[in-house]
């Protein structure tokens, strides 16, 4: 992806493992720019069958670290 791209993903429960994967869909690429939740849900992945969306995580180009200002609670959105 070029540095004016970014990247959504959902990390979620699965009620069946309490675990907590990643879900990365299709990876759809949008302008880097936009960072509101009404405007990035349309990007964050469906969640699985039995499943708990929990974050969508927002992935720009270079991304090492992930900070507060990337991470978007979904759960009342997704639900």
């Amino acid at each position: 992806a070029d540095d004016s791209k970014a990247r959504m993903i959902l990390i979620y429960l699965d009620k069946t493992t309490g675990n907590f994967p990643v879900a990365t869909g299709s990876l759809t690429e949008f302008d880097n720019s936009i960072t509101g939740t009404a405007h990035i849900m349309q990007y964050i992945p469906a969640p699985p069958a039995n499943a708990i969306p929990l974050a969508g995580i927002r992935l720009v180009s270079g991304t090492s670290t992930i900070n507060w200002d990337n991470i978007y609670d979904v759960r009342p959105l997704l639900e």
